[in-house]
This record gives C-alpha cells, sequence and structure tokens, in this order.
C-alpha cells in the first residue's frame, strides 16, 4: 500500500509569511486590502473564497500573481471537498 500525503494550505497562512517578509504589520497589510477587522479575521482564517477581485487586490498590495492566488485557492477548495467526500462515505459526517 502506497501512503500518499497531500497538503493545503489555507491562502491566509500564506499571506501571512508575505507579510513578515516584508516586514509588514497586520494593521498595515489589512488597510492596503481596505479589509474590516471583521473581513481580515475571516480571510486570514480561510473563510474567504478568492474570487477575481479579491486575487486582484493581493496581487496589487503584496505583488504576488493573480494566477497564484487562484491556484492555491483552487487547490484548498478541492481538498477540503475530497475530505468532505472521504469522511461522508466511512461514515464519520452525516
Amino acid at each position: 500500500m502506497k501512503l500518499v500525503v497531500e497538503y493545503y494550505y489555507i491562502l491566509g497562512e500564506t499571506v501571512k509569511e508575505q507579510i513578515a517578509t516584508k516586514g509588514w504589520s497586520f494593521q498595515k497589510f489589512n488597510a492596503e486590502m481596505n479589509f474590516s477587522e471583521l473581513e481580515a479575521n475571516c480571510f486570514f482564517k480561510g473563510n474567504v473564497v478568492v474570487n477575481d477581485d479579491v486575487a486582484k487586490k493581493i496581487y496589487e498590495t503584496l505583488g504576488i500573481s493573480i494566477s497564484f492566488w487562484k491556484n492555491l485557492e483552487l487547490g484548498s477548495r478541492r481538498f477540503i471537498e475530497e475530505q468532505r467526500k472521504f469522511y461522508k462515505e466511512k461514515g464519520y459526517v452525516k
């Protein structure tokens, strides 16, 4: 039997790394993104879907391509959905 380990990343964690690299505070990033405190909390917990507008704003703020953020989002959502299906099939969740 081959063990395959898959990973997904909450986009907010990747952004935190970029903020640290730039030496920014969360307040500076939130101001650049025009986030309220609630929006920022949701974003960093992975509860914001990265659509075209959000990806563009992250690109404008951090300078990392729109396609990078969209692909990261797509991979994360796909992995989460696969996990949900797996647990449902196994009867772990209803």
